[in-house]
């Protein structure tokens, strides 16, 4: 079974995408700005609850938006 590796806002889906490269730039995340309204709680959340087999201990996410599986989701049941 695959872990968690994603979240669901407002009906779509944010990939986690891991890195280890500590200059990373976080307007690069494509909830940069949901997570400045949220006092960027988005990542150290994430990494609390999350059983990814792509996490490393010195890797952190940023997310990137799917359309394809927001596509797959929202269409499901159709």
């Amino acid at each position: 079974m695959n872990g968690l590796n994603g979240i669901i806002i407002s009906g779509k889906i944010y990939e986690a995408v891991w890195t280890t490269e500590r200059s990373f730039d976080c307007h690069q995340c494509h909830l940069n700005e949901i997570c400045y309204d949220h006092a960027h709680d988005f990542c150290n959340d994430f990494v609390k609850v999350v059983d990814d087999p792509k996490q490393r201990e010195d890797s952190f996410p940023y997310f990137r938006f799917s359309q394809e599986l927001t596509d797959k989701i929202n269409s499901n049941g159709k």
